[in-house]
């Protein structure tokens, strides 16, 4: 079972790793400025994800957002309004992928979401 508590606690410690330039970073770090300022009320955690493809324009396109819904709408819309601005000035659009808390923790620690989370991602937001 995965705690999200962990689960950011685990990733910050790989943030810190070498894998992570601050090229790689500056996209993220506006998406991150932003969700800081203006906090979405219905997000518990977002993080972003580095894209599979290496050839994409930018390598942060996919964001993970953890929340309880009972519309997968509501979390994706919610940001929306608030990374507009920031899609606006960079080009970049994110795929945004809501996953409920409750089926967060059904997953083990093996399962292939939270392994990429843990490797290739870095916390955005998180009411803690």
């Amino acid at each position: 079972m995965v705690q999200l508590k962990e689960l950011v606690m685990e990733t910050r410690k790989n943030e810190n790793d070498s894998r992570f330039s601050k090229v790689d970073l500056s996209y993220i770090f506006r998406l991150r400025d932003r969700l800081e300022t203006v906090a979405p009320k219905k997000i518990n955690t977002v993080f972003a994800l580095k894209n599979k493809n290496p050839q994409s324009r930018e390598g942060w396109t996919q964001l993970i957002s953890f929340s309880h819904f009972r519309s997968s709408f509501t979390p994706i819309s919610e940001l929306a309004k608030l990374l507009a601005p920031v899609v606006q000035e960079t080009g970049v659009v994110p795929a945004i992928e809501p996953i409920d808390l409750r089926w967060l923790q059904n997953m083990d620690w093996n399962a292939r979401l939270i392994y990429r989370l843990l490797n290739y991602s870095t916390v955005l937001f998180d009411k803690g």
